[in-house]
């Protein structure tokens, strides 16, 4: 099951009908972050005559134009892309795809093609009421009323994701239903901060909830009409409520969302450093920025071989690799001759994007013996890195400092963003997509325990929520869960917890409960 989108949800046969009806030869699902374009992408791949393809399907000329010929050979109706791909990919969808074969893939950044594009704008995303009540009866197991779920629907724009995560946080709905009132869970505003801003930084949303309307026009996104275009109504009053936040906010105190140093210490980015700051961000969509008194500034890299390399580096022991491990894992399935003519220029690529703007004469990437290093003399804060650093810090404090071990566990949850290189299909990457998984959800359990012993219920309950979002099947989870709801003497939710439980099992793995788990249900019933 796609986690974004149940399969029968009605919102994806109709928005699959509407597609039907598009004539263009491609089309793009072109929305904010969490509106299920992936889950629509993967029903129209599901349909007989179509064929789904992966982002290595597209990665070179020659495995793109022989991934179109087989389509065209299948009779394929569609061409059906699980990932954005990449600007070149496109240009050569624009020019290689066979006649009567249709592509489509989604995103949140409008392609532009010489091949005639249809587009599916944000408002055919949006839920209506019916399916909020049929999403929130999936994600909570409560039934709506028509008008609890007209009222939700206008609250939230009909906005999947954070529907579904009011509705797993099993806390109900406000009397007074409005954004402003449904914002109280932390998940909420983890997906703002971590999916929403970072998917698109390129447009200033601060600067929209302000009321620039010509840049939320012009960007496409916008909801509403022409005359009274907006943002969503839950990310507009989230917005709002982190600009107050950073206004009132003492002097030296930071947000759960910022980022913090490596060194534990929290240090506002506009200081002047002493040497070269440069900071990779490789959880959820990737960014690298070199950090400046007058403030961040991105590094972009036009090669994608560049960026993967810096990547592989940064995720790696001690910052480095050798030749021979990156030929094996960036340049994998290529040709030696395409090795030699390439391999030099992408490293003299990714140097010179590294280079720009710095003030001392430092080289960002070192060789030696064969082996290429990030220089240490550049200050590189590596989400990557910082992760395990204080994942391991919090485990080795958490017996004899667990306020210390809270605090480093809840700075380390700030720093996941989202999934490792999702877009980065290369062997290389998988291992280190697993290994980050386990530590975010080691880190939610602990987090969850500590909290606990603290007697902090509602904070315990954030981070064991959050664990079930990312592994529902965690029976022992769903078991806290279900005591934390008992000790406020909310019976009906600790049913909820359990008959969710109880669907999970039997769908996913067609098992019940352990039979402790069935016996501590009764007593907590009791």
């Amino acid at each position: 099951m796609n986690p974004e989108l149940p399969p029968a949800l009605p919102h994806a046969a109709r928005v699959l009908r509407r597609m039907a009806l598009l004539e263009a030869p491609v089309v793009q699902l072109w929305s904010w972050p969490g509106t299920g374009k992936s889950g629509i992408l993967a029903a129209l791949a599901a349909e007989e005559g179509n064929v789904g393809l992966s982002l290595g399907d597209t990665e070179s000329a020659a495995r793109w134009r022989s991934t179109l010929g087989r389509a065209r050979e299948m009779g394929a109706r569609w061409a059906v892309l699980s990932a954005p791909p990449s600007a070149a990919a496109l240009d050569r969808a624009a020019r290689w795809l066979p006649p009567g074969l249709r592509l489509a893939f989604a995103g949140v950044e409008r392609a532009t093609l010489s091949l005639r594009t249809a587009y599916v704008y944000p408002p055919a995303l949006l839920l209506d009421s019916a399916e909020v009540r049929e999403v929130w009866w999936t994600a909570s197991g409560v039934k709506l009323a028509r008008e609890d779920a007209a009222a939700l629907r206008a609250a939230t724009d009909g906005w999947l994701r954070p529907l579904r995560i009011l509705a797993a946080s099993g806390r109900g709905l406000p009397r007074d239903l409005t954004p402003e009132s449904l914002l109280g869970d932390s998940a909420l505003g983890g997906f703002f901060s971590s999916e929403v801003l970072v998917a698109l930084p390129a447009l200033d949303l601060e600067a929209w909830a302000e009321g620039d309307e010509e840049a939320l026009v012009a960007s496409g996104l916008a909801l509403g009409d022409e005359d009274h275009p907006r943002l969503p109504l839950l990310l507009a009053a989230w917005l709002k409520r982190r600009s107050v936040g950073a206004k009132t906010r003492p002097p030296g105190r930071r947000s759960p969302g910022e980022v913090e140093r490596s060194s534990g210490a929290p240090v506002a980015d506009s200081a002047v450093p002493e040497r070269p700051v440069v900071r990779v961000a490789l959880f959820g969509r990737p960014q690298v920025e070199r950090l400046t008194a007058a403030g961040p500034v991105p590094i972009r890299f036009p090669l994608r071989r560049a960026f993967q390399t810096l990547a592989l580096l940064a995720s790696s022991p001690e910052l480095s690799a050798s030749r021979d491990q990156l030929v094996e894992e960036i340049w994998a399935g290529a040709s030696p001759a395409e090795v030699e003519r390439n391999f030099h220029p992408t490293l003299s690529h990714l140097r010179r994007a590294l280079a720009a703007g710095l003030k001392a004469k430092v080289a960002p990437l070192l060789l030696a013996d064969g082996v290429y290093r990030l220089n240490p003399e550049i200050e590189w804060r590596i989400d990557w890195a910082e992760l395990g650093a204080l994942t391991a810090r919090a485990r080795a404090e958490a017996a004899a400092r667990p306020e210390a071990a809270v605090d480093l566990l809840r700075r380390a949850w700030a720093l996941y963003r989202g999934t490792f290189l999702p877009r980065v299909d290369g062997d290389w990457a998988a291992p280190r997509r697993d290994k980050a998984q386990r530590t975010y959800q080691e880190l939610l359990k602990s987090l969850g325990d500590l909290e606990l012993a603290a007697g902090r219920s509602e904070a315990a309950l954030d981070a064991y929520r959050a664990l079930l979002v990312e592994d529902p099947l965690e029976e022992r989870v769903h078991v806290a869960v279900m005591r934390l709801y008992a000790g406020e003497g909310r019976r009906d939710l600790v049913r909820r917890q359990y008959d969710r439980l109880c669907s999970l099992l039997l769908g996913e793995l067609g098992l019940q409960p352990l039979d402790e788990t069935t016996r501590e249900f009764h007593q907590l019933m009791a």
